[in-house]
């Protein structure tokens, strides 16, 4: 009975990444030994490997590249079933051996969806940030490395810097000096142990400043001679005047 052997590289590797598989057998037939490759895979999000490898001369070694990739959310496993065959005198496969398969896990890129439940505030309120993922790895969780800046020195706050954070929380208060919106962003990469860092996701709250800027009189209130007053307000610049 015809047996073949498979090997690969890695059983487990991360998007658009590439593996080497190999086909051995110790078998030696009369005429000759052929392998046939099919894999099976129920995931439209894995793409990149070779559906069918049909025919295939033995007993090798024989060995095959490939990159794969996972578009989706979730780490994926497919199969390499490798069936071995004799072959008659005319080439003709006519005597199935015993199948091998190789199992390939396949991880995402990590992704942030980070949940930004206060985009625009008011001076002196707090963000409400909730770092999110939807990622799941074969192995560990998916942190984040972020830091923060401002779009003016005036608009004041904590400005925080980490790496490696699981899932958390964020509700600092900032107060805008300035006379016109500012924005605080937040810039957050998802990584994991397995796999290299995701694509930054740019979180950005708008803060406004006092509405009322200052008030002061240009014409001076007076007791008697019934003279009226005058007092200038100065907006903050998108104030409404009504």
């Amino acid at each position: 009975t015809a047996l073949v052997f498979g090997v690969i590289t890695s059983d487990t590797i991360s998007n658009n990444n590439s593996i080497t598989y190999t086909l051995t057998s110790p078998s030696v037939p009369t005429v000759g030994l052929r392998f046939n490759v099919s894999v099976i895979n129920p995931y439209s999000e894995i793409t990149g490997y070779t559906p069918s490898r049909p025919n295939l001369a033995g007993p090798g070694p024989l060995n095959f590249n490939e990159t794969l990739n996972n578009t989706g959310d979730t780490a994926r496993m497919i199969m390499y079933v490798i069936s071995p065959a004799t072959i008659n005198d005319k080439g003709v496969q006519n005597c199935p051996g015993i199948n091998d398969t190789i199992r390939l896990w396949i991880n995402p890129t990590p992704r942030a969806t980070t949940i930004n439940a206060v985009p625009e505030m008011c001076y002196g309120q707090a963000i409400n940030i909730t770092l999110n993922s939807p990622t799941v790895m074969t192995k560990g969780a998916i942190r984040f490395d972020y830091y923060s800046d401002v779009t003016d020195p005036g608009l004041v706050g904590t400005l925080p810097t980490a790496a490696d954070q699981f899932t958390g929380q964020f509700t600092y208060t900032y107060q805008n000096n300035t006379d016109t919106i500012q924005s605080v962003n937040y810039h957050i990469t998802p990584d994991n142990i397995l796999c290299s860092t995701g694509p930054e996701q740019t979180i950005e709250v708008k803060v406004h400043p006092h509405p009322l800027q200052s008030m002061s009189p240009t014409r001076v209130f007076t007791c008697s001679g019934g003279s009226d007053g005058t007092l200038t307000a100065i907006l903050s610049r998108g104030s409404k005047d009504d």
